[in-house]
């Protein structure tokens, strides 16, 4: 990684958030939820929203120029689900030396980084370049 800083506040458009820190298992590739126990909650924010309730920024980091939410799942899920374009966030920014599509998947940035440590460590990389270790 090369660093992080906090962007503030930060409208975005809602199609680029393609993941969930930590909650990834909880929400599909729809961002609806996989289980039931949270029901209530996916409810309630949908009532707000029905009723024109402002809710918080929901809180993301970005890499690359894809979003992923470390609080306010539901909120997304809800906003993905009615359509909405485009939604509040408090935004970290995270800059990578790696290229970022809509496969990427942020545990796999700590695979990235580990490897990327790695090669530094061991040289690997111009001792003998045609290598590759994933």
């Amino acid at each position: 990684m090369l660093g992080q800083y906090d962007a503030g506040l930060k409208e975005i458009p809602i199609e680029k958030v393609i993941g969930s820190v930590n909650r990834y298992y909880d929400f599909d590739d729809a961002f609806l939820p996989r289980q039931t126990h949270t029901r209530g909650r996916w409810e309630n924010i949908d009532k707000a929203f029905l009723c024109d309730v402002t809710l918080p920024p929901v809180k993301v980091y970005e890499i690359g120029s894809f979003y992923f939410v470390k609080d306010g799942n539901h909120h997304v899920a809800v906003a993905k689900e009615k359509g909405q374009k485009f939604i509040d966030t408090n935004m970290i920014i995270i800059e990578v030396p790696y290229k970022i599509d809509e496969d990427f998947n942020i545990n796999s940035l700590i695979l990235k980084k580990e490897l990327a440590k790695f090669y530094e460590q061991t040289n690997l990389a111009n001792l003998h370049p045609s290598v590759h270790i994933k």
